[in-house]
């Protein structure tokens, strides 16, 4: 059976992301072999939003997915916490 590429993203993460695999799981809502884009992370967030308890906030830039994150936590009335 044929077998798309992974494509790990950040790179540096291929290793954490093997590991994880071994004994966990990665979900995604894309098949193995989607090139990253910038419009997924919003979504990816709103999965992270979802499937959390509770969200740590560390930082927050201008331009950052955090505000996404924030704003789907919210809107799931997930308990949001802010790390200085």
């Amino acid at each position: 059976m044929a077998r798309k590429k992974r494509i790990w993203y950040p790179k540096e993460h291929e290793k954490l992301y093997e590991e994880i695999i071994k004994t966990g799981c990665v979900l995604s809502e894309y098949p193995p072999g989607t090139t990253p884009k910038n419009f997924y992370f919003p979504m990816r967030n709103r999965l992270i939003s979802a499937l959390s308890d509770k969200l740590y906030v560390i930082g927050v830039g201008r331009n950052s997915g955090t505000s996404s994150t924030i704003e789907s936590g919210e809107k799931y009335g997930r308990e949001i916490e802010l790390v200085a």
